[in-house]
């Protein structure tokens, strides 16, 4: 008589890649939340004397037709363009051609640049918020964006960039892909990108200081400021 089989022991399922990787994150994060990675990325903003507090130049310009809305309309222009640029707006103002947008002839503004921009004077008054756009804007560069997820060799593991991703999103109520977010095909800020290539990041904090040089070489190249058509004699700019 032939011997009854013991039945299957069901086998078990292989992790999943992310499961996988879940250590690895672990130790890279080392316990350090969100509060780390902000105050790092201060602290090294700092060391370049970047302008956060006021994050926006105001921009004031004349429109004596009364043809345009009276809105803001932020954007990044070059720091030794911004006299000049605003006079070039009023002078077309004055001959009557369409003005729209008001960006600096000297990029052209994406997509995602213009997304990006647009968080940050929504969120202009509360610094954490503005390093945590600035970060996600970085991260979703190499996870999401033209880059694609392909990390150089000597980087952290692509989960463990998503993971600071995760926390910077989460700061700012991001959306990782969803619509108002950064156009997967450009970049999030108009200053040329580093390449990545030419550095090796081996901790948390080393990515994050990374990160907040590219900032900080943005920034002192290129102002935020808020274009402000207004009816009345044209005021100086100013800080808001």
């Amino acid at each position: 008589m032939a011997r009854k089989k013991a039945p299957a022991t069901p086998g078990i399922p292989p992790l999943r890649y992310e499961e996988q990787q879940a250590p690895v994150v672990g130790k890279f994060l080392d316990g350090d939340g969100w509060d780390s990675i902000c105050r790092t990325w201060k602290e090294r903003m700092d060391d370049f004397a970047v302008p956060l507090d006021p994050l926006f130049m105001d921009v004031p310009i004349l429109d004596t037709t009364g043809k345009y809305e009276r809105e803001d309309h932020p954007d990044w222009w070059h720091h030794q363009n911004i006299a000049r640029h605003r006079d070039e707006v009023l002078n077309q103002i004055k001959l009557g051609r369409v003005i729209y947008p008001f960006v600096d002839p000297d990029f052209h503004l994406t997509k995602s640049i213009g997304q990006t921009v647009r968080h940050l004077w929504k969120h202009r008054d509360d610094p954490e918020i503005v390093a945590a756009i600035m970060i996600a804007g970085s991260t979703f560069l190499r996870t999401g964006g033209r880059r694609g997820g392909r990390l150089p060799e000597g980087w952290p593991d692509y989960q463990c960039v998503k993971a600071v991703e995760a926390l910077a999103n989460a700061r700012w109520d991001g959306n990782e892909y969803g619509l108002g977010w950064m156009h997967v095909m450009s970049d999030p800020f108009p200053a040329n990108q580093p390449d990545d290539e030419g550095y090796g990041i081996k901790s948390l904090r080393g990515l994050v200081q990374y990160f907040a040089v590219e900032h900080a070489a943005t920034l002192l190249l290129y102002r935020l400021v808020n274009v402000r058509l207004v009816g009345a004699e044209q005021p100086k700019l100013q800080l808001v």
